[in-house]
């Protein structure tokens, strides 16, 4: 018989749900002890609200609670007490007895008309739960719930005084969101002097940009919302003040804060490098002091909702709006948490490998997410430190041979390098501990930490750390107990995520000793002592296990053996995609047309597997994008080396629907990408699994780069008929994507590279379309980021009114409209306004690029790129018109060439 599982891959209407029942159950004082025992058996920082409740049902006794509250009691033979029951040694059988007598006593109510009639539960629904079965189970409590809310009007218990304090807190919410509004106006206006002031321009400043400036806007809506809105209004729409209704505004929003977690590292470096410059550095330095802070708020709002919501009634109109918009909140921060760890983990893969003085006998590869680095005393009598390392496989104690006064602003968040990654002398590696064998956990209030771990020998170590401050304490004590069998926390003070207060009653204290008092030899908290002092005030045990969460849905997990191909890393070898899909195209040459079946089981083409065969150049990316990395390496093939370039797809995805299709969808591109062979497309040589945990793909790298740095290169050198001839290429092979109904989704400057030959390859057509797959339609100004210059001003119009759009040919004819004048005037799109988000304001007005003066675009270039930029979709040409058209311009401007008419 299978062990009993929670539903594997949970939808997000189904944790939500879980997260509202779990903050309903918290609040009544009966069941409250059930929850706090269960606890003690999920890991720290995977007790999310559904496998808390999962675990916490699938016992069987603690749904019993509310049928006794409803006036069912339990049989005396089957009665237990949460402080005795057996939670580490209780059978199956023991379950389904106890499910069996729950589900009788469900049904007798409803017969009695007690609660409500619902779908019928089985045992196996709590057990071995799935989406649909679980929620079968979430509604049976719900029903209950509701029976004893009618039933009993205090139910729900929340702390005296509730009331002040949550009008402390909207007050907190609103002082600082001011604050946050003012450091990121600081922020934006001072990233905006940087761009003016380059002579150079920096894409990661100006993508940079235009995300600070979604965020800017973004906060300044919801601090409008908090400072209009009533604080003493119980009927507060939560979901409207922080725009989080509308699932694609929300979705939008975040898609920044993601984008700048993404490119969190490689900004602080940009901004390290220019600081040296006098006339930069002080605007440099603002955005350095705000930066880490800007992305910290979407936590800081988890927290502050969390605990309005931990003393607001279930009855309160808001608390529903509360409730989702808290879950929504506290969603969005683990997912910009695991962005962050994905991305400090590659960095800290290279910085290891160049410090360590023993690298030879580990591989950092494989030592899973970087958690946290910092630095810690050993000695607090001399203040000898370690630098250590805690991956998800792996616990590093290292010494340095230099440190600097440890400065740290702490806990560590996740996109930032701690003290350990920062420095830059050698390590030498002390101890190497796989997490598995770590033991126990000894703490003594916040003066210090005893780690236990044993050997396969069976010989025990430990090491002591002093914190320099409580934080530092608190951030690596919570990390640490995830991995120990037993905590050993000794403390007088007793800490809470948000430091609230209970006042208790007699009654409540009385019956709160009677369930906590008594030490467990299991349990890993430490409990009151039942002759110990009484007090009429005891701190509430809220630990933030959310923000320590190891979501099961991180990206590696998401491109896995994707598309069944084999991952040996010490061969290439041949591999034949399989799907199912067919997609049929006609593609039109002259009068003949062809069908071809581009995802064809039998077709003979294959992709290589070249894991194994290339490596890297260089510690970081050549280029880094809010969706992907691209690195430069080696292919060694045949004797010689080839220079290659590496896609790296990144996302995190938490909706199983959404991840299918994701998937489906990188099979689909990558099936109709190999058969793609035309001189004006990028190929694609195969595919690789050793860049990291996901599957990349592989390409030519081409020394001249994008069209726009060729051209800056060459200089007048380039000739207005070479200049139409680039744009004749690039219009032909345009026109062959859309003879396949392949829509590029991202046509700019930046994503036509050109060949060793001079000739134009078009690269990176059919991501967008992933990306949205992945992120929503809603999400297509984010999808552009500092393509914006090329875009389609409908995206933002409809955007603006809130439409679902998709990419489209005619959305491709307009960028090549925006390519054309690029081309030929060897200057970007509106590139007298100094950043994006200017840009994005004309793009709202429907104000389109001025033209150069002659000669550098003449008439009949400039109608053909005002036919591309027709304001109707319709009224655009086809790929096919504008290919015999740009053809027709470069014949006519050679024939005058050659007579002598034009220079």
């Amino acid at each position: 018989m299978s062990l009993p599982h929670p539903p594997k891959a949970p939808t997000d209407k189904l944790r939500l749900e879980s997260f509202r029942v779990l903050s309903r159950l918290q609040l009544i004082f009966e069941f409250r002890p059930w929850l706090e025992y269960t606890r003690d058996y999920i890991p720290e920082g995977l007790d999310t609200p559904l496998k808390l409740l999962w675990q916490c049902f699938a016992y069987g006794p603690p749904l019993g609670t509310l049928l006794n509250l409803l006036g069912s009691p339990t049989p005396r033979d089957l009665v237990v007490d949460a402080n005795t029951f057996d939670f580490a040694g209780v059978s199956i059988n023991d379950r389904r007895m106890f499910l069996v007598n729950l589900i009788q006593r469900v049904q007798l109510l409803e017969v009695q008309g007690q609660i409500s009639y619902g779908e019928v539960v089985r045992v196996e629904d709590f057990l071995y739960s799935s989406n649909a079965t679980f929620s079968k189970v979430l509604q049976t409590v719900n029903r209950l719930l509701a029976s004893l809310q009618e039933t009993y009007p205090g139910l729900f218990v929340v702390p005296h005084r509730s009331e002040a304090r949550k009008m402390s807190l909207y007050k907190q919410l609103i002082d600082s969101e001011r604050i946050h509004v003012s450091k990121v106006l600081t922020v934006v206006d001072s990233a905006s002097k940087l761009l003016g002031s380059m002579e150079n321009v920096e894409a990661t400043l100006e993508g940079f940009i235009v995300h600070a400036a979604r965020i800017c806007q973004a906060h300044g809506h919801i601090l409008n919302s908090l400072e209009t809105e009533n604080p003493k209004d119980e009927c507060k729409r939560w979901d409207q003040i922080f725009s989080f209704k509308n699932k694609h505004s929300r979705n939008d929003i975040l898609s920044s804060y993601r984008s700048i977690t993404a490119n969190f590292l490689i900004f602080s470096d940009f901004l390290e490098r220019i600081k040296i410059s006098p006339h930069l550095s002080g605007d440099a330095n603002k955005i350095r002091v705000h930066l880490s802070s800007l992305l910290n708020r979407i936590s800081e709002y988890g927290s502050i909702l969390q605990a309005v919501l931990d003393i607001s009634l279930p009855s309160e109109p808001s608390y529903d709006s509360l409730c989702t918009t808290t879950f929504h909140m506290q969603d969005a921060q683990t997912t910009i948490d695991e962005v962050g760890r994905e991305l400090r983990t590659m960095w800290s893969s290279s910085i290891l490998k160049a410090r360590l003085t023993r690298y030879d006998d580990v591989n950092v590869d494989d030592f899973g997410l970087l958690l946290l680095d910092d630095r810690l005393v050993v000695d607090h009598i001399s203040g000898a430190q370690f630098s250590v390392f805690l991956f998800e496989k792996v616990l590093l104690f290292c010494k340095a041979k230099c440190q600097a006064a440890n400065q740290t602003q702490y806990p560590i968040k996740s996109w930032e390098m701690g003290p350990a990654l920062a420095e830059t002398t050698p390590l030498t590696i002390i101890h190497s501990i796989p997490t598995e064998m770590l033991k126990s956990l000894h703490c003594i209030d916040i003066e210090f930490f005893e780690v236990v771990w044993g050997e396969e020998n069976g010989h025990e170590h430990s090491q002591t750390f002093h914190p320099l401050m409580p934080l530092q304490y608190e951030q690596w004590v919570g990390l640490l107990r995830r991995f120990v069998t037993f905590v050993d926390h000794s403390t007088s003070n007793p800490k809470t995520e948000f430091g609230e207060i209970w006042f208790l009653n007699e009654d409540e204290y009385e019956d709160h000793v009677h369930y906590s008092s008594v030490a467990k030899s299991w349990s890993l908290r430490g409990r009151k002592d039942p002759h110990s002092e009484n007090s009429s005030v005891l701190q509430k045990d809220q630990s933030d296990r959310k923000s320590l969460l190891l979501s099961p849905n991180l990206l590696p997990t998401l491109f896995n053996n994707m598309l069944g191909i084999p991952k040996s890393p010490l061969s290439v070898k041949s591999m034949q995609l399989n799907s199912n899909d067919e997609t049929i195209v006609k593609i039109s040459k002259g009068d003949s047309k062809l069908k071809i079946n581009m995802v064809d089981e039998k077709d003979t083409m294959s992709l290589l597997d070249l894991t194994g065969g290339i490596e890297k150049e260089g510690k970081y990316p050549a280029a880094h994008g809010g969706y992907s990395d691209v690195w430069k390496g080696i292919w060694k093939r045949d004797g010689s080396q080839v220079q290659v370039a590496v896609k790296v797809l990144r996302a995190t995805i938490r909706d199983p629907e959404v991840e299918e299709k994701l998937t489906q969808g990188v099979r689909r591109e990558l099936h109709i990408w190999k058969k793609l062979n035309h001189p004006h497309i990028l190929e694609l040589y195969g595919v690789t699994s050793d860049f990291g945990p996901y599957i990349s793909m592989v390409c030519p790298w081409l020394n001249n780069g994008t069209v726009g740095k060729y051209m800056e290169h060459c200089g007048d050198i380039l000739s207005v008929s070479d200049r139409l001839n680039l744009l004749n290429q690039v219009a032909d092979g345009l026109a062959y994507l859309h003879s396949f109904s392949i829509i590029h989704g991202d046509l700019s400057g930046s994503n036509i590279l050109i060949d060793d030959d001079g000739n134009a390859r078009l690269s990176d057509f059919g991501l967008s379309s992933i990306v949205m797959e992945l992120h929503g339609t809603a999400n297509i100004t984010s999808t552009f980021g500092g393509s914006v210059r090329w875009a389609d001003p409908l995206f933002y119009k409809d955007y603006e009114e809130d439409q679902v759009i998709i990419p489209t040919t005619s959305s491709d004819i307009y960028s090549f409209g925006s390519v054309m004048l690029e081309i030929l005037s060897g200057r970007i799109p509106y590139h007298y306004l100094s950043n994006d988000v200017h840009v994005v304001i004309e793009l709202n007005k429907g104000i389109k690029p001025r033209r150069p003066t002659h000669p550098f675009v003449d008439d009949a270039q400039w109608n053909l790129i005002q036919h591309c930029w027709a304001d109707r979709a319709d009224d655009r040409p086809h790929a096919d018109d504008v290919r015999s058209a740009v053809h027709d311009l470069l014949v006519q401007y050679s024939g005058k060439s050659a007579l002598g008419i034009v220079k």
